[in-house]
């Protein structure tokens, strides 16, 4: 049984789950509760500092890309793209529809800074990976994080690229 505090319902964007994120009983850290695990609900004490709590997780809530998230860290990510304004203007419509909370800013002509502060940069993984071709630079100050994403990368070229490579030889 887990005990904490409910605050409010949120709906991926991703991939439309709804969960539940509260307060742990101990309040130390937020939680996400997917609403359909949840069996049975059972009604414990009231909260006397509910309206505090709900205003610390919209200050959290502003650096959050998804349900995962590493409440120690706000990391800054700055990604330096290229792409062809003309031809691919879908594409920095998508970023700024999808892109969340970060920013979106022209730095010369088809050249573009995508920059955010989040707690997630793993959960902001798929949604990078989309851009592959069009990455120029990535600055995440955070080297194991960097070295991991392109090792992914590597992973994924030669798992499609490499003849005869295997999902198990990777």
């Amino acid at each position: 049984m887990v005990r904490f505090m409910p605050m409010k319902l949120l709906v991926s964007a991703q991939s439309g789950r709804r969960y539940v994120v509260g307060k742990s009983k101990r309040g130390h850290f937020f939680a996400f509760h997917r609403l359909d695990q949840i069996e049975f609900v059972e009604l414990d004490e009231v909260a006397t500092d509910f309206e505090v709590d709900v205003a610390h997780f919209d200050e959290v809530r502003k650096f959050m890309w998804s349900a995962g998230f590493d409440r120690r860290v706000v990391h800054e990510l700055r990604v330096t793209l290229c792409i062809d304004e003309v031809r691919e203007s879908y594409m920095l419509e998508r970023i700024r529809n999808e892109g969340r909370h970060g920013t979106l800013t022209r730095v010369t002509a088809n050249r573009f800074v995508y920059a955010i502060a989040t707690y997630d940069l793993n959960g902001m993984k798929p949604f990078l990976r989309t851009f592959i071709g069009r990455i120029e630079k990535i600055d995440a100050q955070d080297d194991a994080w960097e070295r991991q994403f392109y090792a992914e990368l590597a992973d994924m070229y030669r798992l499609y690229f490499e003849e005869g490579t295997m999902v198990g030889d990777i």
